[in-house]
């Protein structure tokens, strides 16, 4: 059971299907009336068929209560009706965290250090995309060293 409720994008979406890739019997569970809803709109019919064609099931306005053993206790989001199902593994995307450890390490020792995207703050690619840009235009413009290093 792969639980979608990181706003119904990759993370979740992403270990269901490495799972059902590799023979897994998963089912996506979302709170949302669907899962992978924060998909771009280009990415999610063929996210949804790549995760059919492998046999995963989609439960939505769904969450999940509590685990006991392999009892996972679900409730419907809206009646808050109780339903169960089994799972050998549940999967829970937790908190994003920053991967600084390569910026802090160049720190100091390097002419100029720009820390964009994950390296920065855990966020999407078009924030790690628009910070480039922006450390790019403070290039040409001067504002950073000759010899700057850009981190994603």
């Amino acid at each position: 059971l792969v639980l979608d409720d990181g706003g119904g994008f990759w993370q979740g979406i992403s270990a269901a299907e490495y799972l059902a890739e590799r023979g897994a019997d998963v089912e996506l569970v979302s709170p949302a009336r669907a899962v992978g809803l924060g998909i771009p709109e280009e990415s999610v019919a063929n996210v949804h068929r790549r995760l059919r064609s492998n046999g995963a099931r989609f439960r939505a306005l769904s969450q999940v209560s509590g685990v006991d053993g392999t009892t996972v206790h679900l409730a419907d989001v809206i009646s808050g009706e109780p339903s169960e199902t089994a799972a050998d593994l549940v999967v829970v995307v937790s908190s994003l965290r920053v991967e600084d450890g390569l910026a802090a390490e160049l720190a100091g020792s390097v002419p100029a250090l720009v820390a964009i995207g994950d390296c920065a703050a855990p966020r999407r690619l078009n924030h790690a995309v628009l910070e480039a840009n922006l450390a790019l235009r403070r290039f040409h413009e001067g504002r950073l060293g000759s010899r700057s290093l850009v981190l994603f």
